[in-house]
């Protein structure tokens, strides 16, 4: 093998090792882009789901205030109907004696 043959050689190998080198770097960047991507699609979905359960907390905390609601009106609508009795109670037996 001639000098310029081996110098040719040389400056291939020099070649497909720097275009090796290359396609390596590509791999890395392009698997480092593919991570990015994916962490954000994350987030995103993260983010969905912390506001599905902040909706969903304040639809538990509607339903209770509304329970709490219809509560205190039986309450007041028993305490009236309560009075009503004992004063009918009252006056009857007022009636009664005279």
């Amino acid at each position: 093998m001639t000098e310029s043959n081996k110098i040719y050689l040389s400056q291939l190998e020099d070649k497909f090792t720097g275009a090796s080198s290359l396609i390596g770097l590509a791999g890395t960047v392009g698997g480092a882009v593919s991570s990015i991507v994916q962490n954000k699609k994350n987030q995103k979905i993260a983010e969905k789901q912390a506001e599905a359960d902040r909706l969903a907390r304040l639809q538990l905390e509607a339903q209770r205030i509304e329970k709490k609601e219809k509560m205190q009106k039986i309450y007041f609508f028993s305490a009236m109907a309560l009075i009503v009795v004992i004063v009918a109670i009252v006056l009857i037996s007022k009636y009664k004696k005279s």
